[in-house]
């Protein structure tokens, strides 16, 4: 008789009360703890069947081609290089950002990204228009460093 009114509840939920399916499952969370930890009663057993909630489907909204060369187009040049290889690996900004030369693989055209997004590690293809770019960036940043050196040495 539990069970029916608790499935009954949370399908209600579901359907007329139209919540989403994180409140659904806070409710049921809630019921499975009253009876166990209030009222001693172990329902985990039970079985319990309830409609479930739907998630709200999103269609992703994307840029066409020409969106996109004007969006590339218009980034301010110190920032350019970055916004590319973002878009072309597909970066997160965060990836990009804790990029070092040592993750850019220039004989396989790989890019390492370590500890992305759940920590987990992955590699992406270096897009072949930036990597020119990229080796150019590489050797201006060494010759900088290389001056900083010679500076400090005097």
């Amino acid at each position: 008789m539990i069970k029916l009114e608790i499935e009954a509840y949370l399908t209600k939920l579901a359907t007329k009360d139209n919540v989403s399916p994180t409140t659904q499952n806070q409710a049921f969370s809630a019921i499975l703890f009253l009876y166990k930890e209030v009222l001693g009663i172990d329902i985990s057993e039970w079985n319990i069947q309830a409609l479930r909630a739907q998630e709200r489907k999103y269609i992703p909204v994307v840029l066409t081609k020409d969106e996109v060369k004007s969006v590339l187009q218009n980034i301010p040049m110190e920032y350019s290089l970055l916004v590319h290889l973002m878009y072309g690996c597909g970066l997160r900004m965060n990836e990009a950002l804790n990029l070092r030369i040592k993750d850019i693989e220039f004989g396989f055209d790989k890019v390492y990204i370590w500890d992305s997004k759940s920590l987990k590690d992955r590699t992406t293809p270096l897009p072949l228009k930036l990597k020119q770019q990229l080796l150019s960036q590489v050797e201006l940043v060494a010759n900088l460093h290389k001056q900083d050196l010679d500076s400090c040495q005097e």
